[in-house]
């Protein structure tokens, strides 16, 4: 018995996950960061593993997160940018490794073109430009083209960079031309026959005979008269409607020639872009301004981000759902003998290696007396808190705990990154990339 899982599932897969996030479903999806100490090599991040004390670790040096929602995310291809002299694959229906070629490309127009014909695998010189829904084109060298969509400009700027670009397949009529390239698909139309052997022929007086269970496709042939060979396949009618077909040859005062029919995929090029193209990937795309309306810090920087899916809100076993957490343990002090630094642990017993509280500082702000922590031990008291390097000295006046309930949810993806410094007029922006 064998098995295979088709491109198809893969697909699917993604296109579950990006339904998940949306708002008729209870999940939710974050994009949490954290991890203020440095690396090893800065310029060189760890390698980032599952393990369950790494995960355990993400979480102590968390410091928040920002909600992922259906709109930041779209289906994404490789970017097979169009350019002259190379040689591309045409699209060929008995292809078993068909998504693992370029069979499709972008132009500098963000036309996105799929290959019909590459001339018996010549190099295209001529950059397809025509974006007419209904039909396919041929340019100067031969190739054929049929025109599937156009990138918008949110688009461009959210979804497609050096090595990516969206693709989905429209449901609604949105007044594109990718709309009407769906609608006016042609089901089962025959754009290639393939010539398997060029046999023998004497003379141009070659027919060809379509058979199939679809009606109107009609094709000829040149025959070359110098090597007395099967040339050039013309398809003089697409027809519709075949789901199989042949083609056979007579006349020519000759023999041996054979032919085979390429197929379009089921409901036609273009009917469905996303399953055609083989729009397997995820691409995420979430921004974090600033402060996000003063639940993020600013003032530190980052080296690890995550997907975080469903945790809970602190205490509870209650799903979080606010657009944004803070994982940092919040005290108001009193008494605050001299700043605290960033970065360096407070402690509140005998020693830090025996301390009944103690915590990372993410952020001191002197002018409110308030510490936000994170990769926090015990429960804070009383008892003085002391800076394990400044040895500055204050008392905990009041606490505000994390946000989420601490390896609450799943952790779906770990990028250990360099060094980021946020700023309070910095937009950051992560395209994390998810292949299914």
């Amino acid at each position: 018995m064998t098995s295979v899982i088709t491109k198809h599932l893969n697909v699917f897969t993604a296109e579950q996950v990006k339904e998940s996030v949306s708002e008729t479903n209870n999940n939710t999806l974050y994009l949490g960061f954290g991890r203020v100490s440095p690396w090893a090599n800065d310029a060189v991040p760890e390698q980032a593993n599952t393990s369950d004390q790494n995960m355990r670790d993400v979480w102590s040096t968390m410091i928040g997160g920002k909600l992922i929602t259906e709109n930041s995310m779209e289906h994404v291809i490789e970017r097979n940018q169009w350019a002259t002299g190379i040689s591309y694959s045409a699209y060929d229906d008995k292809d078993t490794d068909l998504y693992s070629h370029d069979f499709y490309v972008i132009t500098t127009d963000f036309n996105v073109y799929k290959c019909l014909d590459n001339v018996n695998s010549s190099n295209s010189t001529v950059e397809p430009t025509s974006t007419n829904p209904a039909t396919i084109t041929q340019t100067a060298d031969g190739y054929i083209w049929k025109y599937m969509f156009t990138l918008n400009s949110e688009d461009k700027y959210r979804f497609l960079n050096d090595d990516y670009f969206p693709v989905r397949t429209l449901t609604v009529d949105n007044g594109s031309t990718q709309w009407q390239v769906q609608s006016q698909a042609v089901e089962g139309a025959i754009y290639l026959i393939k010539i398997e052997d060029a046999g023998t022929y004497t003379n141009d007086n070659v027919s060809i005979v379509i058979t199939g269970d679809g009606t109107g496709a009609n094709a000829s042939c040149n025959v070359n008269t110098s090597s007395n060979t099967l040339h050039t396949m013309t398809i003089d009618d697409y027809g519709t409607g075949y789901t199989y077909a042949s083609a056979s040859i007579t006349g020519g005062a000759g023999s041996g020639g054979s032919l085979r029919v390429v197929l379009s995929p089921p409901n036609g090029h273009g009917s469905d872009p996303l399953y055609e193209l083989g729009g397997s990937n995820l691409m995420l795309n979430v921004r974090l301004r600033g402060t996000e309306n003063g639940t993020l810090p600013i003032v530190n920087d980052l080296r690890q981000i995550i997907l975080l899916k469903d945790p809970y809100t602190v205490g509870t076993t209650n799903a979080y759902s606010n657009t944004t957490f803070s994982q940092l343990k919040d005290l108001s002090l009193t008494g605050v003998s001299s700043d605290y630094d960033e970065d360096e642990y407070v402690y509140q017993g005998a020693s830090l290696s025996t301390a009944t509280f103690a915590g990372k500082v993410v952020e001191w702000d002197s002018a409110n007396s308030q510490l936000l922590l994170n990769n926090t031990t015990g429960t804070p008291t009383s008892d003085t808190l002391i800076g394990d390097t400044t040895g500055s000295t204050s008392f905990v006046t009041s606490v505000e705990n994390e946000d989420l309930t601490k390896n609450s949810g799943k952790i779906l993806y770990i990028q250990n990154i360099p060094e980021i410094q946020r700023d309070e007029f910095q937009t950051e922006n992560f395209r994390i990339v998810l292949k299914y």
